[in-house]
């Protein structure tokens, strides 16, 4: 028995030990805040291993004697299916910060539009706020000296139900996030100063307008999609010497989109995938304009491609850069239908690494493995699963394998990433969740498929 009892003891300490190491580590920094620092990728630790679950709630650590710590880890958020048919009236509940209100966030669907959800692994709030600081202090009321109630870490999520004022003295005003969360099977609300976190939403509305203005556009007139993967077509000139425009599209895989014929000097990218709309053309080029890009251009007609064009709008992956978030919608008859929405990771502007462009695009083609190399050597890296590319080497794709890693994998898919939805940090792609990526390879087709990226 004692024997017993002394490897229950060391077993103890070990989950301990775990548990501290996945709580954080020393290697965070708080950023100053989201506009001052716009995200710093050092302040991510490499050790944190968090459960495959999204987290808008708090769990309740045994170890953690302070207060509780709201986290991305523990059990998804309390919002069932049976919360679908209500999702519409999502809305700020009356509570003690209504007197001080400035700002409600009760984003919804518009109307018009259908639900029906057919992805619902993450179910979670139409609007949220991201914990930017190291860790967020969650207090009872808009006054800095009242109650701390709780503690979120950096970069987790919660329910974003409003924005209130207070003041410091007679002439300094302070606003503050309301948000809430589940407790014991009870709303909770707190209050988080706007400066520890940065709000999102779900713009189902800006979305729905980008999808009817596309489908209105492809109704109406010819069009094609910008063909050059790999550089298939031809390598697009250079720019003044330079491989990249002024507004971060590259030559590889691109279109030279001339603003006249007369100077061949001046022009832009047009990246492969991004539908274009043909209004003249002459023996060596189409005119064309794009619904992101102003003006008319004339761009060289073995880069425009019909083959496999969108026949008939009836899906549209929708990608919103700046709140890191995604929606998927699909037309039945005469009604579009949000059947999934979820967060998502964009590409960044850094070494090796690009933005994911603005624009609408259609599917271009589907891998089971998407397979990448490393950026310095050249070598196979490692794959993504359930890859859908829609501009250049860029794909919706679930959670990468990297090969060197693969043996702490027990399948050939890892589902969750912690940062998924937070920052951009991407290569180009747009990151998901790989159950959701699964459900995007299934779902899409070349033919009725649109990927719409706005920011």
């Amino acid at each position: 028995m004692r024997k017993k009892a002394i490897i229950l003891f060391a077993l103890t300490i070990v989950m301990i030990l775990v548990s501290c190491n996945t709580k954080g580590n020393n290697k965070y920094k708080a950023p100053k805040t989201s506009k001052q620092n716009k995200y710093n990728e050092k302040n991510i630790s490499k050790n944190i291993n968090i459960d495959p679950n999204i987290n808008f709630f708090p769990i309740k650590d045994d170890n953690d004697m302070t207060n509780d710590i709201i986290s991305n880890r523990g059990k998804s958020p309390d919002i069932t299916l049976n919360s679908i048919n209500n999702i519409r009236n999502q809305t700020l509940t009356d509570n003690l910060y209504s007197e001080n209100l400035v700002e409600k966030y009760e984003t919804k669907v518009p109307e018009d539009i259908a639900i029906d959800i057919k992805y619902n692994k993450y179910i979670m709030p139409f609007d949220y706020l991201l914990i930017t600081s190291k860790e967020a202090k969650i207090y009872k009321s808009n006054n800095i000296n009242s109650e701390i109630i709780k503690k979120a870490e950096y970069l987790s999520r919660l329910k974003l139900e409003g924005k209130v004022s207070s003041y410091k003295n007679k002439k300094d005003k302070e606003n503050w996030y309301v948000v809430s969360w589940n407790e014991d099977s009870n709303i909770q609300y707190g209050v988080i100063p706007v400066d520890n976190g940065e709000a999102r939403s779900f713009k189902f509305y800006d979305m729905i307008e980008h999808i009817r203005n596309f489908e209105d556009q492809i109704s109406n007139n010819r069009y094609g999609y910008i063909s050059n993967y790999k550089d298939a077509n031809g390598k697009a000139p250079l720019l003044n010497g330079k491989d990249i425009d002024k507004y971060g599209i590259q030559a590889y895989q691109s279109a030279p989109a001339y603003y006249n014929l007369e100077n061949k000097n001046d022009f832009r990218y047009f990246p492969d995938g991004m539908v274009v709309f043909i209004i003249d053309e002459n023996n060596e080029f189409f005119k064309v304009r794009s619904l992101q890009y102003e003006g008319e251009y004339w761009i060289p007609k073995n880069y425009v491609s019909f083959e496999n064009n969108i026949r008939e709008l009836k899906k549209v992956i929708i990608v919103d850069t700046t709140n890191q978030n995604e929606a998927l919608f699909e037309k039945s008859g005469d009604t579009w239908t949000l059947i999934t929405y979820t967060l998502a990771s964009t590409g960044v502007k850094e070494k090796y690494k690009y933005e994911t462009p603005s624009g609408t695009f259609k599917v271009l083609e589907k891998k089971d493995k998407m397979y990448y190399l490393n950026d310095k050597t050249g070598d196979l890296e490692g794959y993504a699963p359930y890859a859908t590319r829609f501009t250049a080497g860029a794909y919706v794709h679930g959670v990468p394998i990297n090969y060197e890693d693969e043996k702490d994998y027990t399948s050939e898919t890892k589902e969750y990433l912690y940062t998924i939805g937070t920052i951009p940090r991407t290569h180009k792609c747009v990151r998901n969740y790989t159950s959701h990526a699964k459900f995007v390879y299934d779902w899409s087709e070349v033919d009725n498929t649109a990927v719409i990226v706005i920011d």
